[in-house]
């Protein structure tokens, strides 16, 4: 939107992989494509090893700083950076980033805009640093929600309304995604998987809801499948046990983390979301996309992404029950499977472009600039 390129300066600590890194090198690159000069603060924990969110910056035309820790030096190269690139608006995803740029604020001189891509919910230490993301963010310019319920949440916290946008994400399907046998043979090198694959990828945390999933499929252990767990974090040892406790244990296929994962999901028959919290999680979209049939959890923005079920099926949070059940129906591929499948792919092209997703962020921040030159500093 508008003719003018605008400077803009993400600041992130992205992980190797994950939903927020799948967005944030979406929104960057593809505002680099249009002609904006586009810059990343990527704190990165291992600088000296390849790093696929930091690459694909870089190949999408994304100028990439890694700064140092600690986190004080951190907060002088963000300052350096937005007065160096000229950035007219600085863009910070995540709670460690919100707090860092929202505390250099006076010093940044620039606008400054988050990306809330929800929060986990679970532990004392985590409700902590979302204590700490909500105080930040009533200090921002403008605040993004992925998600209505989520925008929802934010109203509740104190950002006001004349800050904050529900801008959901926006998606494009891989180009290189594998075929069916292609995925299979990725997934599980040296064996010959002819059976229903169910899938599961995310982060093996609390609020992802692996133990449910585990759960559910100990309901159906009468069925013929196996499930392929895409993903490593901290519950992993734990989430083993369980499946030994459930006697599921040679039914499980763990492959750790993927990086390209949303290039094999043909392999699967049922892809399963078991989340606790969400705000709009891509591999949902990546689902979509590769026309696997989905079950998930009613949170978050899944419910929009889902059109309430009619793209998917929805189960309330804790239920494994009924989750085992819905994943039942989806691997016997009755009449109502196709019809489910068909709409998702075409939500993904019709509400889920990515060019209107960067139209509305790019309005975002001209509203903040308004008729100034954007490489002029605010006082």
């Amino acid at each position: 939107m508008g003719d003018s390129p605008l400077d803009i300066l993400f600041v992130t600590a992205p992980g190797i992989v994950g939903g927020l890194e799948t967005v944030v090198a979406s929104l960057a690159t593809g505002l680099a494509r249009r002609g904006h000069r586009v810059t990343a603060s990527a704190a990165v924990t291992q600088t000296d090893q390849p790093h696929v969110f930091v690459d694909r910056l870089r190949a999408g035309g994304v100028g990439v700083s890694l700064p140092p820790e600690p986190r004080l030096a951190e907060r002088r190269e963000i300052i350096a950076l937005a007065a160096k690139a000229g950035a007219g608006i600085v863009h910070s995803h995540g709670y460690r980033s919100d707090v860092l740029v929202r505390s250099a604020r006076s010093a940044i001189r620039r606008p400054i805009v988050s990306t809330v891509h929800g929060f986990t919910g679970t532990g004392v230490k985590g409700r902590f640093y979302e204590w700490l993301q909500l105080r930040a963010l009533r200090g921002f310019d403008r605040v993004i929600a992925v998600s209505r319920p989520l925008g929802v949440l934010l109203g509740k916290a104190g950002i006001g309304p004349g800050n904050l946008h529900v801008i959901p994400n926006g998606f494009a399907p891989a180009g290189g995604t594998a075929t069916r046998a292609e995925a299979r043979k990725r997934l599980i090198p040296g064996s010959s998987v002819s059976g229903r694959l169910i899938g599961w990828v995310g982060r093996l945390g609390p609020e992802k809801g692996c133990d449910m999933f585990i759960e559910a499929l100990a309901t159906i252990r009468d069925a013929q499948w196996t499930a392929v767990i895409v993903g490593a974090g901290p519950e992993r040892s734990n989430l083993e046990t369980l499946a030994r406790g459930r006697g599921l244990a040679d039914r499980l296929v763990w492959t750790g983390s993927i990086a390209s994962a949303a290039d094999l999901f043909p392999a699967f028959d049922v892809f399963a979301l078991s989340s606790r919290t969400e705000g709009t999680p891509m591999v949902v979209l990546e689902a979509m996309a590769a026309g696997v049939p989905i079950v998930a959890t009613a949170v978050g923005g899944v419910p929009d992404l889902l059109d309430d079920g009619t793209a998917g099926w929805l189960v309330a949070p804790g239920d494994p029950v009924a989750f085992g059940g819905l994943v039942r129906q989806a691997l016997d591929d009755g009449p109502e499977v196709r019809p489910r499948v068909d709409r998702a792919r075409a939500r993904v092209r019709d509400v889920y472009a990515v060019d209107p997703w960067l139209d509305r962020c790019e309005e975002v921040y001209r509203q903040l600039l308004g008729p100034r030159d954007p490489r002029t500093p605010r006082t």
